[in-house]
């Protein structure tokens, strides 16, 4: 859990500290988990998981109400995830919320919905995942069956986005 539970919505940040080199193939994996606050069910309004080259570096967070506290992060890239209400997720770009990143051909929103259903299923895996050469960045929900699923498929150059060729990782949220 990224914000304490101070009964305020306010974005808050983590960093990972270092920096990776997006301009090779990687992979990040990590488990979304339900957490109850005595007995009340998930609790939080989402969050994002962050690719950012933020002049504030690990300092970068909102400083606004709303957006998953993402809002204002300067050369990111977002997969925000909304846990309260729809079970859906969203990519967007350089800290703004108000527009999610479309693709260039069909000018569709990168969104899926009613696959974070955590009152179904406690733990949900997610991969995120980038190749390179063909500058796909990938969502994957790798389950028993189907260790390659991929529920949302982004063509995006991630230099040109971020500005650099390292960026810092991390998660960002409000409460």
């Amino acid at each position: 859990r990224a914000d304490p539970d101070t009964g305020v919505d306010y974005p808050s940040a983590w960093w990972n500290g270092g920096s990776i080199d997006v301009a090779d193939d990687w992979s990040v994996n990590f488990t979304i988990a339900e957490e109850t606050t005595s007995g009340t069910g998930t609790s939080g309004v989402g969050f994002c998981f962050v690719l950012q080259n933020d002049p504030d570096g690990l300092d970068a967070k909102s400083n606004i109400d709303g957006g998953y506290g993402y809002d204002g992060i300067r050369n990111s890239i977002a997969i925000c995830f909304n846990v309260e209400s729809s079970n859906s997720a969203h990519i967007f770009v350089n800290g703004d919320t108000s527009q999610e990143a479309r693709d260039p051909v069909s000018n569709s929103a990168y969104s899926w919905s009613s696959i974070l259903d955590l009152d179904a299923v406690p733990k949900v895996k997610i991969v995120v995942a980038y190749e390179a050469v063909s500058q796909k960045l990938l969502v994957k929900y790798p389950d028993d069956n189907n260790e390659n699923e991929v529920l949302m498929e982004v063509k995006i150059d991630i230099i040109d986005t971020l500005g650099a060729s390292k960026a810092t990782v991390g998660f960002v949220a409000e409460e």
